[in-house]
């Protein structure tokens, strides 16, 4: 399957069904790819036929719910890198850290999520093209870290050097 890029890539098919109806109103944040510097991956049939035409770019400009930190058995966004090297895992997290005492622990198991995912295959599986390229995992979120949060991501940098799998983040203004 060729790539294809602006389209949702969460494991969730109820998240394409209600990220593609127009009129759904559940309250759930929308993301633009581009608020990522990213392109998605991944089908876009369900969605292609209800998003506006693609930009000059190529990406389309559609806005996405995602599951976010608290949701630990969703992987949020699959994206490619814009220069085309390397491929990127983004977690989303819009709650102020230390928001929920089971915040630090919903972060531990999403990244054990998609470090696994990547480590035992199942990113190369679904998505044959990232197979052989860089992949770092990517916390998007909405004020810088806490300590407490720090320490997390640090250490998982550290589990995951020696796979060459960085875990960075990014704090959206």
């Amino acid at each position: 399957m060729g790539r294809r890029s602006g389209c949702l890539a969460s494991r969730d098919p109820r998240a394409r069904l209600r990220s593609a109806d127009p009129r759904h109103s559940d309250g759930a944040r929308r993301v633009n790819a581009n608020d990522l510097g990213l392109k998605r991956l991944g089908d876009v049939a369900a969605i292609a036929r209800r998003t506006k035409p693609r930009d000059s770019s190529g990406v389309h400009r559609r806005l996405v719910p995602m599951a976010g930190v608290k949701d630990t058995t969703v992987v949020d966004v699959v994206a490619q890198d814009p220069g085309g090297g390397g491929f990127t895992l983004v977690m989303v997290e819009d709650r102020p850290w230390g928001s929920d005492p089971n915040q630090p622990e919903q972060l531990r198991k999403k990244i054990s999520l998609y470090s696994s995912w990547i480590l035992d295959g199942d990113l190369g599986s679904q998505y044959p093209e990232t197979v052989g390229r860089p992949v770092r995992i990517q916390l998007d979120c909405v004020q810088p870290l806490d300590d407490a949060t720090a320490a997390i991501i640090d250490f998982a940098n550290h589990r995951l050097a020696e796979f060459g799998i960085p875990v960075v983040v990014h704090v959206r203004s």
